[in-house]
C-alpha cells in the first residue's frame, strides 16, 4: 500500500521569548518600546538616580535580545547571575544565556550555562527553580542532538529522561517525552516509542503534543501490523483531535485539514489491514467527497486498491483508469498505471489478449527511465516468470533489478525471488548466496521503511538452509538453521526449522543427531504437524544405525498416535521390515497383513503383500508362501515386485522337486519381464532344473546363457561350474552301455582299480547310490596311492548329497580339501564345500574354506572365484575392511597388461570400486572404472555409468556429461542401461542449468522406454519442472 505517514512538526529547538511584559519600562522614551523600536529604546537615556531591580535587569536583557544586541544581552544576564540576589532570577539568567549561546551553535558553553541552572534548581526546593532546572535539562538533551545528530542519542536520551523524572512538572516535560518517542523510533525501538507516547498522553493530558502522540502511536501500531490496537488508538486520536480543534481553533486552523486527511488515510489503511474492506471503502469515500485537500487522487488510489484486494476487479480497473485519464505523470497516476496492469493480469475474468497487453504495459514501465514504479514493474515480471515456471527468465529479471535499483527494499525482495528461482533450477550455491544477500540487505533496513522486513529475513534465513541442504553442504545448512532458531521469534515455524535441521542431519548420515533433533520436536512441539514426519525420521535413523528394536518402537509410536496419518501405512511396513530383519518372520508376516486395512497407496499395498509372502516362506510355511506368491502375481503382476514374486513361485516349485513347473514359471518371467534384473538367476534355475531332470544338454544351454549374457552376475561362476558338471554327467550317460562290461575285473587291458572307480561313477549316474558308495569306498581302501583318490572322495560326497545327508557331505568334502594339495578336483570340491556351509548358515567356515583354497591353489582358476566369493561373504558379515583387503590382494595379483580384461579381473575391479566409492575413496574408484571401461562387455558399460554418476555427485557436471555421452555411444539398443544413462545425462544437464536439453531428454526417455521405472522417474522429474 501507499505510505500516507504524516508527522506533525517538532517544536522549535530555540524558543522565542514571550511577548513584551506589560510592566512599565524605566526608560524615558517609552514610545520607542510601544512601537517595537527596541534598539532605540536600549540606547535612550535612563531616568536619573534609578535603582535597577533584578526584574528590570531581566527586562533590559529582553530588550537587547529583541534588538538583536546579543552581546549586550549576555552582559546584562551575566551581571544579573553574578549578583545572586535572587536565585530564581540567577537560574533564569543561566537558562537565557544558554539559549543565546545555543543559537550561536556554541554547544559546550551552552551546556555549561544549562548545567548552572540545573545545579541551582537541584540545590533548592523552590518549585519555580525546579521548572527552570527541568527546562534546562531538556535543552541540554536538545544541544546534544543539534551538535552530534545520531551520535548524541545516548546523552540526549539521558537528559530528556532526567528532565521528566526529576522535574515532571517543568514546562518542557511533555516535549522531552515526545522527543524520547521520536528517538526510540529512529532506533527502531518501537515498543519503547509506544510507551513514551502513551506516558505523554497519560501524564500530560493538556499537552499540545497529545494529538501528535496519539497519531504516532496509531501509525506505529499500523506499521507493526497490530491492526486492532491501531484502530482503538485511532479512535482515541480522533476524539482528541475533535477536542483540540474546539479548544484552539484559531492557532491550529492552518493545519486542520492535514490532520483530518491523515486520520482518514490511517482509517483506510488500518481497515485494509484488518480485512475490513467496507470500512476501508468508507474511509476512501470520505476522503474523496467530504474533505478538502490534496489527497483526493491518493484516496481514489486507496479505494481502487481496496476493490482489487476484495476481488472487485472491474471496480478497481475503472478507478485506476479514471486516475490515469486525469493525469498519468504524477505519483498517483504512475502507481495507478502499474496497479491496473497487476489487476488485469491477476483477474480470472480478463482475456488472454488483455493479460498480454497488461504484461506489455509492465514491460514499458520497467523500461521507462522516469517512471516511479519501473523497478517494481521489473520485479513483478520476475515474479510472473517464476509463477509460470520460467525460472531462468525470472533470475534474469531479478539480476537486472538488483543491478539498477537504488532501493534496498526492492533489492532485498529481488534477491529473495532470485534465490527461489535458482533453487528450482537446482543451482543450490547461487540460491544460497541470493538468500544470504536478501537477509543481509533487509537487516540494514528499518521496519518503518520495510514493513515486510521481518518476514523476508525469516523466509530468506530458512530457505538459505534449504538450498545448502539440497546442495549437500550439510554442515553449513545445519549452521543456517541454528542461526534462524537463535535469531527469529516466530514460534509457529520453530518445529518446521527443527525438522529441516533433522532432515539435513539424516541426509548427512549423522543419524544420532537426527534422532535427538526429531525427539526434541516430539517432546516440545506435540501439537505441531511436524511430529508425524519427525517420528518417521526417528524410525529411519534408528533403522540406518541397525538399532532395530528402537526403530520398530519409533514406527509403532507413530502408528499408534496417528493411525490415519499419511505416514501410518509406511510406518507399519517399516515395523514389519524391522521384525523381518530380526528374523522374527511370524510377527513380520502378521504386521504386513494389516497394511491393507490402513488405506495404503497401491505401491505400499503391493510391497506389503510381497513381503508378507516372503516372511511366510522364511517362517517355514512353504505351502502358504507359494499360494501367497501366486496370488500376488495374479493381482499385482505389473508392480515393481511382480518379477520377484513370480521368481519365488518358481523357486519354491524347484525346491519342492517340481522341476517342470519351475522351468515353466521361469520362462514366463523371462517373457513377461524383459528388463527384470532376475534374468541371470532365472536362467541358472532353469539350468539346475534340467540338471536335476538329467537333461544335461538343455542344462548346458541354460547355464551358457548366464555366462555369455550376464558375466557381471553373481551366478556366473556357479553357471560355469554347472556347465562342467552337466558335461561330465553327459559323458557318464554316454558310457552307460558299458555298465555290464565293467562288472568283470578287467576288460581291454584296464586295471581293476580303474574299473572300480568307473563302476562307482556309472552306478551314481544310474542313481544306484548304495552300489556307488561301495565302489568308491572299495577304491579308496584298495588304492591309497592313486592320483584319483580326490575323485573318489568327491563321489562319496555326491552320494551323501543324493541321500540328503548334508552333514556327511560336508565332512567328506572337508576331508578331501584338507587331505589333498593338488589336482583339479580339489578346488572344485572346496567351492562345493563352501556352498554347503552357506546352506547350513555357517558363514565363518565358508570364509575359512575360501581363504585356504586361495592359499593352497593360488595359481588355479578357482582362486579368483574363491577370492570374489570370500569378499562377498566378508561384506555380508559386516567385515568391510577385511573384504577390501582381500579384493586388493586380488587386484595386486592381476596381470598389469591384460588382467582387467579377464572375467574374474573385471569382477574384482568392479567390487573394489563399489567399496571405495562408498567409503569416499573417489579417485581410486574412478581409476578402477577407467580400467574397466577398456573392456567391451557389460562390465565396461556399468563402469562408465558409475564413473559418470560419481562426477554428478561431486558436481563436476561437464565431466559427467562427457562420460554419459561416451556410454551412450556404446549402447545401441533401447535397454534399461541406456535409459539409466539417459536419465543421468538429463540430470547432469539440469544441474548445469541447461533446462531445455534436460526437458528434451526426459521426454525422449518417456517416449522410448514406455512404462519402465526409468521412464516413470523421467516423467516425475519432468512433471516437477513443469509444475514449478
Amino acid at each position: 500500500m501507499i505510505s500516507f505517514a504524516f508527522l506533525l512538526g517538532l517544536p522549535s529547538l530555540v524558543a522565542q521569548p514571550n511577548p513584551v511584559s506589560t510592566t512599565p519600562f524605566p526608560f524615558t522614551s517609552e514610545r520607542f518600546i510601544r512601537n517595537g523600536e527596541f534598539f532605540r529604546a536600549f540606547q535612550s537615556d535612563f531616568e536619573e538616580n534609578h535603582s535597577w531591580s533584578s526584574s528590570e535587569r531581566l527586562l533590559r536583557s529582553d530588550a537587547a535580545i529583541y534588538a538583536d544586541l546579543r552581546h549586550a544581552a549576555l552582559q546584562e544576564l551575566a551581571e544579573l547571575r553574578e549578583d545572586r540576589i535572587n536565585q530564581n532570577y540567577a537560574a533564569t539568567a543561566s537558562l537565557r544565556i544558554g539559549l543565546i549561546t545555543l543559537k550561536k551553535e556554541d554547544y559546550g558553553r551552552a551546556r555549561l550555562n544549562f548545567n548552572d541552572a540545573v545545579a541551582t534548581g537541584e540545590e533548592n526546593a523552590d518549585v519555580a527553580l525546579g521548572y527552570i532546572a527541568g527546562e534546562a535539562l531538556f535543552w541540554i538533551g536538545a544541544s546534544h542532538l543539534m551538535e552530534s545528530g545520531r551520535g548524541g542519542y545516548t546523552q540526549a536520551i539521558s537528559s530528556f529522561k532526567a528532565s521528566i523524572s526529576s522535574f515532571p512538572a517543568n514546562p518542557r516535560a511533555d516535549d522531552a517525552l515526545y522527543f524520547l518517542g521520536q528517538l526510540a523510533e529512529a532506533r527502531d525501538d518501537f515498543d519503547d516509542a509506544l510507551l513514551f507516547y502513551g506516558d505523554l498522553l497519560e501524564q500530560y493530558p493538556h499537552s499540545d503534543y497529545r494529538v501528535a502522540a496519539a497519531i504516532r502511536r496509531t501509525q506505529l501500531l499500523n506499521m507493526l501490523h497490530r491492526f486492532d490496537e491501531a484502530m482503538n488508538e485511532l479512535e482515541v486520536a480522533e476524539t482528541m483531535w475533535s477536542w483540540y480543534k474546539a479548544e484552539k481553533s484559531e492557532t491550529s486552523q492552518r493545519y486542520h485539514h492535514k490532520v483530518d486527511l491523515e486520520l482518514v488515510l490511517l482509517r483506510g489503511e488500518i481497515s485494509i489491514g484488518r480485512n475490513d474492506l467496507p470500512g476501508a471503502e468508507r474511509a476512501w469515500l470520505t476522503l474523496l467527497y467530504e474533505l478538502d485537500g490534496g489527497y483526493r487522487r491518493a484516496g481514489m488510489l486507496g479505494l481502487a486498491e481496496t476493490y482489487r484486494v476484495a476481488g472487485l476487479t472491474d471496480s478497481a480497473v475503472s478507478l485506476y483508469s479514471r486516475i490515469i485519464e486525469e493525469k498519468r505523470d504524477d505519483s498517483p497516476g504512475m502507481q495507478a498505471e502499474y496497479f491496473l496492469a497487476i489487476a488485469l493480469i491477476g483477474s480470472s475474468n480478463t482475456s488472454d489478449q488483455a493479460k498480454e497487453e497488461a504484461r506489455g504495459v509492465l514491460q514499458e514501465i520497467a523500461e521507462a527511465e522516469d517512471h516511479t514504479m519501473r523497478d517494481q514493474a521489473l520485479l513483478t515480471l520476475g515474479d510472473l516468470a517464476y509463477r509460470e515456471g520460467d525460472f531462468v527468465q525470472s533470475v534474469a529479471f531479478c539480476r537486472e533489478v538488483i543491478e539498477r535499483t537504488p532501493s534496498r527494499r526492492v533489492k532485498a525482495r529481488a534477491e529473495a525471488l532470485s534465490g527461489g528461482a535458482n533453487l528450482q533450477l537446482h543451482r543450490f550455491d547461487a540460491s544460497a548466496r541470493a538468500f544470504a544477500q536478501a537477509e543481509e540487505i533487509a537487516a540494514s533496513i528499518s521496519d518503518r521503511d520495510m514493513p515486510e522486513r521481518e518476514y523476508l529475513m525469516d523466509l530468506s534465513g530458512r530457505m538459505r538452509g534449504v538450498a545448502l541442504m539440497w546442495g549437500e553442504r550439510y554442515d553449513e545448512a545445519v549452521a543456517a538453521f541454528n542461526v534462524w532458531l537463535r535469531d527469529y521469534s516466530d514460534t509457529t515455524l520453530i518445529p518446521t526449522v527443527l525438522w529441516l535441521r533433522g532432515e539435513t542431519e539424516f541426509a548427512a548420515e549423522r543419524y544420532g543427531e537426527a534422532v535427538r533433533t526429531m525427539e526434541g520436536i516430539v517432546e516440545d512441539w506435540l501439537e505441531s504437524d511436524r511430529v508425524e514426519p519427525a517420528l518417521y525420521t526417528i524410525g529411519w535413523s534408528q533403522l540406518r544405525m541397525n538399532n532395530l528394536p528402537k526403530a520398530e518402537s519409533a514406527f509403532a509410536r507413530l502408528v499408534k498416535a496417528y493411525p490415519l496419518s499419511e505416514f501410518a501405512a509406511q510406518s507399519q511396513i517399516r515395523r514389519g521390515d524391522c521384525f523381518y530383519l530380526q528374523k522374527n518372520f511370524g510377527t513380520a508376516a502378521d504386521i504386513y497383513g494389516t497394511i491393507e486395512t490402513m488405506n495404503p497407496t497401491p505401491e505400499e499395498a503391493q510391497y506389503a503383500a510381497y513381503q508378507k509372502a516372503m516372511a511366510v516362506w522364511q517362517a517355514g510355511d512353504t505351502v502358504s508362501a507359494r499360494r501367497n506368491f501366486s496370488i500376488f502375481v495374479a493381482n499385482n503382476g505389473g508392480s515393481e515386485w511382480g518379477d520377484d514374486a513370480l521368481f519365488m513361485s518358481g523357486l519354491l516349485d524347484y525346491r519342492a522337486g517340481d522341476f517342470e513347473g519351475a522351468i515353466k514359471i521361469m520362462r514366463t518371467l523371462l517373457d513377461t519381464y524383459a528388463d527384470s534384473r532376475l534374468h541371470a538367476r532365472a536362467y541358472y534355475t532353469i539350468g539346475d532344473s534340467y540338471y536335476r531332470m538329467r537333461k544335461f544338454d538343455e542344462a548346458v544351454a541354460a547355464y551358457s546363457i548366464v555366462t555369455e549374457r550376464f558375466p557381471e552376475s553373481t551366478y556366473m561362476k556357479d553357471a560355469e561350474t554347472g556347465i562342467v558338471y552337466a558335461r561330465a554327467a553327459l559323458e557318464k550317460v554316454n558310457d552307460r552301455s558299458q555298465l555290464e562290461a565293467v562288472q568283470v575285473n578287467e576288460i581291454g587291458g584296464r586295471p581293476s582299480y580303474e574299473l572300480e572307480l568307473r563302476r562307482a561313477q556309472i552306478f551314481l549316474d544310474a542313481n544306484r547310490i548304495e552300489d556307488a558308495e561301495k565302489e568308491y569306498q572299495s577304491f579308496i581302501a584298495n588304492n591309497p596311492e592313486s592320483g584319483n583318490l580326490p575323485v573318489a572322495w568327491l563321489g562319496l560326497a555326491d552320494c551323501a548329497l543324493l541321500r540328503r545327508d548334508t552333514a556327511a557331505a560336508i565332512d567328506t568334502l572337508a576331508t578331501l580339501v584338507r587331505t589333498f594339495n593338488e589336482g583339479h578336483v580339489v578346488p572344485a570340491a572346496a567351492l562345493r564345500l563352501v556352498d554347503l556351509h552357506l546352506l547350513e548358515s555357517d558363514t565363518v567356515s565358508a570364509i575359512e574354506t575360501l581363504a585356504n583354497l586361495r592359499a593352497k591353489f593360488s595359481e588355479s582358476a578357482a582362486a579368483s572365484t574363491a577370492l570374489i566369493k570370500e569378499a562377498e561373504l566378508l561384506l555380508s558379515t559386516g567385515r568391510r575392511q577385511d573384504a577390501k583387503g582381500v579384493l586388493r590382494e586380488g587386484v595386486a595379483g592381476l596381470d598389469s597388461i591384460s588382467g582387467h580384461q579377464t572375467r574374474s579381473g573385471g569382477r574384482i575391479l568392479s567390487l573394489i570400486a563399489e567399496l571405495e566409492i562408498a567409503d569416499g575413496e573417489i579417485d581410486s574408484a574412478r581409476s578402477r572404472w577407467q580400467l574397466l571401461a577398456e573392456r567391451t562387455d557389460s562390465l565396461a558399460a556399468k563402469a562408465l555409468l558409475d564413473l559418470a554418476d560419481s562426477y554428478t555427485k561431486t558436481k563436476e557436471t561437464e565431466k559427467a556429461i562427457e562420460a554419459y555421452q561416451g556410454l551412450l555411444k556404446r549402447i545401441s539398443s533401447d535397454s534399461g542401461l541406456r535409459a539409466q544413462a539417459e536419465l543421468g545425462l538429463a540430470r547432469a544437464y539440469e544441474a548445469s542449468g541447461d533446462i531445455n536439453k534436460a526437458l528434451e531428454l526426459y521426454r525422449a526417455i518417456i517416449e522410448r522406454h514406455g512404462d519402465d521405472p526409468y521412464s516413470k522417474e523421467a516423467g516425475r522429474r519432468l512433471q516437477e519442472i513443469e509444475d514449478l
